[in-house]
């Protein structure tokens, strides 16, 4: 039986060590990363587009926060999960559903987390809120 492919992962860090830190766990764990993005522009950018399994997410990006990434991310259905160095300071904006992980975090936390975040993605899938409201109005 062939070896199944690597988990493609879109990372989403603005510290350049923490990011060189990152990738190298993930490929730890047989993982791959298949995009990288340093700030908030790029990372809406490519969280259009991108073609991964799931992303890691750093909650704070110099003085703006991931969470329209996650958005995108939901809308597109790849899960993900926050890292973060400000453990006590994190505030998911109501994404309860999204594992995170603590700076400086080990590989074992790295995979626990992600296993985390893709069996909350099968048990409650994302439905777009305005997708609610038209089937809503098509039932009533």
């Amino acid at each position: 039986m062939p070896p199944s492919p690597p988990i493609k992962v879109f990372v989403v860090e603005d510290e350049p060590i923490i990011q060189n830190l990152l990738s190298s766990q993930l490929k730890l764990i047989g993982a791959e990363v298949v995009g990288t993005a340093r700030s908030m522009k790029k990372a809406v950018e490519l969280a259009k587009t991108i073609e991964s399994d799931i992303a890691i997410l750093d909650v704070f990006l110099g003085i703006d926060y991931s969470f329209p990434v996650a958005e995108i991310l939901d809308q597109r259905g790849i899960p993900y999960i926050y890292a973060t160095g400000h453990p006590l300071q994190l505030d998911l904006n109501g994404r309860e559903r999204a594992p995170s992980v603590e700076k400086p975090f080990r590989s074992e936390d790295l995979k626990a987390a992600m296993d985390r975040s893709f069996r909350l993605r099968k048990e409650r899938p994302f439905t777009p809120p305005g997708m609610l409201r038209r089937l809503w109005r098509r039932l009533t």
